[in-house]
Order: structure tokens, then sequence, then C-alpha cells
């Protein structure tokens, strides 16, 4: 069963245009966030609310109310301070929650190995609810992080999305969107395919728009070739494009790969990071090949 956004996207009420925002943290995600916190680990065994109220009743300078829990007390401070306060609050209910996890498992307690079952089911699914937020930060080993950090987010990723959209590149354009979105929503298969689909596209545009000859079925190597024979790619940038190439086509890392000694298909783990590098990748060469392009255009 999938999620609300997920739902939204499928039946074509969210548009495929969002990449990540540091600066609003919605009502709707705050309370996310506490359903969430408050049904992955069973909270009633171990005392998480405690420590986080002592903190955050320092930091923001609240007293806590007469006869509310401290559940309750850590709920009205999320619900009234600013954005960067509500981060805040994520950041440390969940290296709390860490810290308790971490304990637990080095006293050997029962249930210990549950708990970090519930804990990284958690995690997994904050993360997930971030990224269906298009909010561009992410919970790691006891902080929040800045997605851009693995990303290159302003110089490349918005920089190729702007570039393809100003020059009428509308079919790439709506691929990497499709890649990035597929990301966000967890498809990493199809973000890698897309992000492989936005490369070529990008190129035979290029190749439609300077007369180049080429073949709609033409692959990343064979469209690559096309644009070093006709020295649209500059000579010293050549070897850097030919590895591209092998690491683009055919839908980046091969996902899928036969067994040499028999019939079958063995499914090749995509991770994070293997997505991640295929968007910044894919973003980084198609903000070069637009580039030039221009350059091209405007001075022949």
């Amino acid at each position: 069963m999938g999620s609300l956004y997920e739902f939204e996207q499928r039946m074509g009420f969210r548009e495929h245009n969002e990449v990540y925002q540091y600066e609003m943290v919605s009502e709707k995600l705050r309370n996310q966030f506490i359903l969430l916190v408050s049904e992955c680990v069973p909270y009633s065994e171990y005392d998480l609310w405690t420590p986080v109220t002592k903190i955050l009743n320092i930091e923001f300078g609240e007293m806590k109310t007469n006869g509310i829990s401290n559940k309750v007390q850590v709920i009205k401070i999320l619900k009234m301070c600013n954005n960067v306060g509500a981060l805040y609050c994520f950041e440390i209910v969940l290296a709390t929650l860490e810290e308790l996890v971490q304990y637990e498992v080095a006293e050997s307690t029962e249930g210990a190995g549950e708990l970090v079952e519930h804990f990284h089911y958690l995690i997994s699914e904050v993360n997930k609810k971030f990224r269906e937020n298009s909010l561009g930060y992410e919970y790691i080993s006891g902080n929040l992080i800045r997605i851009d950090s693995k990303f290159i987010h302003q110089e490349v990723i918005v920089n190729a999305i702007q570039l393809l959209y100003e020059n009428e590149f509308e079919s790439a354009s709506n691929e990497y969107m499709q890649a990035f979105n597929d990301y966000k929503n967890g498809n990493l298969k199809g973000s890698i395919t897309n992000a492989g689909k936005a490369f070529e596209s990008t190129m035979k545009i290029i190749c439609e728009e300077l007369n180049y000859s080429y073949k709609q079925s033409d692959n990343a190597k064979k469209l690559i070739s096309t644009l070093m024979n006709k020295e649209f790619i500059p000579s010293y940038l050549q070897t850097h494009s030919s590895g591209l190439s092998n690491t683009l086509e055919s839908g980046l890392p091969t996902v899928r790969n036969k067994h040499s000694h028999g019939d079958g298909v063995i499914e090749v783990e995509v991770t994070d990071k293997i997505v991640r590098y295929a968007l910044n990748l894919c973003a980084t060469n198609i903000v070069l090949l637009v580039e030039i392009y221009n350059e091209y255009i405007h001075h022949g």
C-alpha cells in the first residue's frame, strides 16, 4: 500500500516539478513526524520524552505546563516553533532515541534487537517523508544533513533543469525531473533509467537542432560519437565523454545482469549512493552539453 504522496502522483494530482527546499517545515510534516515516532517504536517501555522535553524546554525557554505529559510538551513546542526550530526538534528527538537504542544494545537488554529494527524502520520512514515533502534534509548518525551535501544541488541540478527549460529541451527536462522524483519516491531503478534517458534526449535534441545525422534508436555511446565526430564536443573532453558513455548508456549501471552460466536473471542492488551519483553525473553533463550548445548557436 503506497503513501498519499505516491497516490497523488499516480493519479496525476501532483506535479513532477519539485526540487528540494530548505526553509519551510509544514504543519503536515510536523504531524507526520510525531505520528511516526509514536507508532514505530514501543516507547511505553522506554523513557524517550523526558530527556527530549528537558532539552527542548531549556533551548526554547519553555516552562512545562502542569498536568500534561512530556510527549505532549514536545508536540506543543514542535507546533509553535519556527522552521529552524522544527528541524532542531526533529534532530533532538531522533538523536536522543538513537542514544537510547545504543544504550539498550550495549547493555544487551531484552528486546534490544527489536528496538534496533524499529529504529532503522523509523529513520527510513522519516527520511522518506522529508523527500515526499520536498524538504532537503536527511537524518544520518545523530544529525540532520542537507541533501545538497550529497547532490551538487544549486550549482548543477537546478542549473540543469533551468537550462533545459529555458532552451526548450522539454523532453529531456521532463525525463530528468522524473528521475529526480523517482528518487524521492524510492523508485531507484526508475530514477537511474530516466537519468540516462534525459542525457540521451539532450544529445538527440542537439543533433536535431544542428542537423547532425542520428537515429531515434541511437544510445548514449552512439550519440556521443556523433557529437565527437562533428567536433561539437571539444577534443580535450572526448576521453571524459567516452567514460561518461560507458557509465550512462543502457540505463546507467546495469540493473539486470544475465548469469554467464545460466538463463536466469539476477537483480543487482541499486543503492541511494548509486542513484545520487547518477543524478549528479547526469546533471553535470547536461549542463556541459547545453552550455556548449548555447555557445555554438550564439557564436557559430
